[in-house]
């Protein structure tokens, strides 16, 4: 396990989100992008010709800088 694999372990609900067939997404707190990059493979499989926003504060998570 790595340390991302710590902050998305939602594969399967992510998955069913994708095969729901929605054109426009939303995710909300992105940190990293682990589970965007995951959501939008899904999708490209599933539900092509989807949107995808990502929405976070980028700036400061856990009092740390993280770039």
């Amino acid at each position: 396990m790595t340390e991302n694999d710590r902050w998305f372990d939602f594969q399967d609900f992510y998955t069913f989100v994708a095969k729901l067939g929605f054109k426009n997404l939303v995710e909300v707190g992105v940190y990293k992008g682990d589970s965007l990059l995951f959501l939008a493979g899904q999708l490209e499989a599933y539900s092509p010709g989807y949107t995808l926003h990502a929405v976070d504060l980028w700036d400061q998570s856990f009092g740390v800088m993280d770039y």
